[in-house]
């Protein structure tokens, strides 16, 4: 129950330290997210065809996914989750990364938007079905795991500057060890968000290719 106590009030006194930062990076991701979604009004008919017959050949092929040879997109999708927490974690060591890291996130938000805003331009309503399906459960691990360690990243970078601002370097080992720890709760996030895309979206997604085909 002690440590219960503790870990409540540390997590109470960690949230009231960020809060402005996480309403910043949900904010950016947002825009992000907005942009892309309009984003697609600047396709042409050509390209929202090409991207249309992608679409059907992924969904025809989703079967695949459910064989034992889903191993290697198991594999793509953890690499490509565990990669974008780790550079955003090498971005917020080295502080002049900061600008890069704000550069994904918007970049991870339009991405999301401009998938969900086609889908649903072109689909309607089977759009928003297929979006719950396919796109949303990964993201629910996913889209959290990406704010929390980018508030890290930014939140260490700012305490780095702040201590060679005023030229003291006390904590700086206990400041490592918990912006890398708080990366490793991100990390798991994605390993979550990457097995549910493989093993869990593709059977959603069988059961909603009726409304397609």
């Amino acid at each position: 129950m002690h440590r219960r106590g503790q870990l409540e009030e540390f997590l109470q006194e960690y949230l009231r330290e960020n809060l402005g930062l996480y309403f910043f990076v949900i904010l950016l991701f947002l825009i992000g997210v907005t942009f892309g979604a309009l984003a697609i009004k600047a396709l042409d008919g050509e390209q929202k065809a090409e991207l249309f017959s992608h679409l059907e050949l992924f969904i025809r092929d989703i079967d695949l996914t459910l064989t034992p040879e889903a191993d290697l997109p198991l594999q793509q999708s953890l690499g490509g989750n565990f990669k974008t927490i780790a550079l955003i974690w090498i971005l917020g060591l080295l502080v002049l990364g900061l600008p890069l890291i704000l550069i994904i996130l918007f970049t991870k938000g339009f991405a999301l938007g401009f998938t969900v805003g086609f889908l649903v331009q072109e689909l309607g309503w089977k759009g928003v079905i297929f979006s719950v399906a396919s796109v949303l459960p990964p993201n629910i691990f996913l889209i959290p795991a990406l704010i929390i360690v980018c508030v890290a990243a930014i939140s260490f970078s700012l305490a780095i500057v702040r201590s060679r601002l005023a030229l003291r370097k006390q904590g700086l080992y206990l400041q490592i060890l918990g912006y890398s720890s708080t990366a490793l709760v991100a990390v798991a996030m994605g390993l979550a968000a990457s097995l549910i895309e493989v093993y869990v979206c593709p059977i959603f997604i069988n059961l909603t290719s009726g409304l397609f085909f």
